[in-house]
């Protein structure tokens, strides 16, 4: 879909400047992409571990999403641009990740059976999210502080998942972003 839908478009050829960020898994560190193929590093920082393959660059280093190192790269956006810098970061709310006392996982047909019980273990999935943004999450302080504007909507109701909720999303986005802007403009 990604390749679809930017076909040979390369990022320095974009109407405004565009970077995204990815973790090079090969020399483990951030990489900042801000040429090259659009499709190929949009595709890299999206692909979370476990969910999608690392993207393979032209030397063979492998990258993944860039939010396993950093979520919200203010530090580079401050480095690369002038002016005011608005920051959205939706994973700074989680909700506890929690199970019964004494519970054990599911395995087996109890697994499937269990599967889509309320109380159950973490999947796979939502463990391996939650291990990726443990980084992020302690870098959260510092990328506020680069930011004039630091937006945290939460999002805990939607999901890591939750690509069928996205016009939930947008609207609680944008609720935060006007409270928050109203408050810019007329502090108290």
């Amino acid at each position: 879909m990604i390749e679809e839908l930017f076909g040979d478009l390369r990022i320095e050829d974009l109407l405004l400047p565009y970077f995204c960020t990815t973790t090079n898994l090969s020399r483990f560190e951030l990489a900042v992409h801000r040429c090259g193929p659009a499709a190929e590093w949009v595709l890299a920082s999206s692909s979370a571990p476990g969910l999608w393959p690392p993207v393979v660059d032209e030397s063979g280093e492998l990258h993944i999403d860039g939010g396993q190192l950093d979520n919200v790269p203010t530090d580079v956006m401050r480095r690369a641009h002038q002016g005011p810098l608005l920051a959205v970061d939706v994973c700074a709310t989680q909700q506890a990740m929690t199970v019964a006392p004494g519970a054990a996982p599911a395995v087996g047909l109890r697994h499937l059976l269990h599967r889509r019980s309320g109380d159950r273990f973490p999947s796979l999935v939502d463990t391996i999210n939650r291990c990726a943004l443990l980084t992020s999450l302690q870098q959260r302080a510092r990328a506020a502080d680069q930011a004039d504007v630091y937006l945290t909507p939460d999002l805990s109701s939607v999901g890591f998942r939750g690509f069928r909720q996205l016009r939930q999303a947008v609207e609680i986005g944008y609720r935060t972003a006007m409270a928050e802007l109203a408050d810019v403009a007329h502090p108290s």
